[in-house]
């Protein structure tokens, strides 16, 4: 169940791009809370250089030519994992770019979304129970797995089909 859950946070922690969106060309913090704002094309913020490798400039550079990125992810305190998958998230994209080419007219924003620790604090209710020998029980559980601080009825509910085996 926790490499379920464990799955879904790195989906989310993946790469976010959105397309279409009206960027302010000062680029100005666009959200308070977590400071991120959108450089416009071609532009990295002097304090990058310092925060980075060489090697990893060069990627920022070349991101910075197909993406208004969002540099905010770097002020985060990174473990050498989340760095790893960043870098490796960071350089998938711009592959990525090169072979598909810009499209005109389509203003392209890159920004990346780490993962939460894992919350052992689910509650995960069991829907259906079939016990099928001492050790196996075939299982439907789900749990509430995010909910918006500010709307607590938008929640995500994860159901999880499974074959539980005791040993």
């Amino acid at each position: 169940m926790r490499k379920i859950f464990f799955l879904l946070l790195t989906l989310l922690g993946q790469i976010c791009l959105a397309q279409g969106v009206v960027v302010p060309k000062s680029g100005a913090a666009l959200d308070k809370e977590t400071g991120s704002s959108f450089c416009p094309l071609d532009s990295i913020p002097d304090w990058v250089k310092e925060k980075t490798t060489q090697k990893e400039y060069e990627l920022w550079k070349k991101a910075s030519r197909y993406y208004q990125v969002d540099y905010s992810v770097l002020q985060k305190d990174l473990s050498k994992d989340q760095k790893r998958r960043l870098y490796e998230s960071l350089e998938e994209a711009c592959e990525k770019m090169e072979v598909c080419g810009k499209q005109e007219g389509v203003d392209e924003m890159l920004t990346f979304a780490l993962p939460a620790p894992i919350d052992s604090t689910i509650v995960w209710n069991t829907c259906s129970y079939v016990k099928i020998d001492e050790n196996l029980s075939f299982r439907k559980i789900e749990g509430i797995v995010f909910h918006s601080k500010d709307y607590p009825e938008a929640q995500v509910k994860v159901i999880v089909w499974c074959v539980y085996d005791k040993i």
